[in-house]
């Protein structure tokens, strides 16, 4: 994936927009894979996955590349795809019947709860995503 962040002003990317969300890892996107039927419960941990390589959201172009190796992403919980044969297996059966691809933005403890942005403006644009 590669993408541009246009910004003006100085942009503040907020994450902490929920009391639970303690972690401080800065706001980023990651890519992210859905199985076909995830219905959002804790009882499919392994039907979304998010990369474990994440591009920092800072003005300017930047180009996200991950394999599709189980050792490269996180479940629900943050669970690597190579942790034992239950995970591996989950994570190829997710690649087999795949429901969506795309991109979250998060950040903290959390890859896909949402950014938003203060003292500025921000325009993300992508100009490729790529699944080979």
């Amino acid at each position: 994936m590669t993408f541009r962040i246009e910004t003006t002003g100085a942009p503040i990317f907020q994450y902490a927009l929920n009391p639970n969300n303690t972690c401080i890892n800065p706001a980023a996107v990651r890519l992210f894979i859905q199985r076909q039927g995830d219905t959002l419960e804790a009882d499919h941990e392994f039907y979304r996955w998010w990369s474990k390589a994440a591009a920092e959201l800072t003005a300017g172009t930047v180009t996200l590349t991950v394999p599709l190796m189980p050792d490269q992403w996180l479940s629900v919980f943050g669970k690597t795809g190579d942790v034992d044969q239950v995970t591996s297996a989950a994570f190829h059966d997710a690649l087999e019947n795949v429901g969506n691809i795309g991109m979250t933005f998060g950040g903290g403890c959390f890859a896909g709860h949402g950014v938003n942005i203060s003292g500025g403006t921000a325009r993300f644009s992508l100009t490729r995503y790529r699944l080979i």
